[in-house]
């Protein structure tokens, strides 16, 4: 979705860091997966796995879902905030 200015991550919970990239193999994972700092808030605010957020340009969580999401919904809720969020381009203002 980089032509879209949107772009897939992973975020990994585990605390065993070494087990990520087998995983990721095993998986067949084509996008990154990030691992947050032990100081970071996300570990905290996330109750049950997986979870999915949709965030905005402005870092705001838009949308969030717990358990597993439909590509077709998936796809629809990131082309509405592409949508909502689209940079306006005319020079007018």
């Amino acid at each position: 979705m980089r032509s879209k200015e949107a772009a897939i991550v992973g975020v990994s919970m585990d605390d065993d860091h070494n087990a990520i990239p087998g995983f990721v193999r095993a998986s067949h994972i084509a996008y990154p997966i990030l691992v947050p700092l032990p100081s970071a808030s996300l570990p905290g605010s996330v109750e049950s796995l997986p979870t999915t957020l949709l965030i905005d340009r402005d870092g705001r969580v838009a949308r969030s879902y717990i358990g597993a999401v439909s590509e077709t919904v998936f796809a629809t809720d990131i082309e509405r905030l592409l949508r909502e969020t689209a940079p306006n381009l005319d020079p007018k203002g």
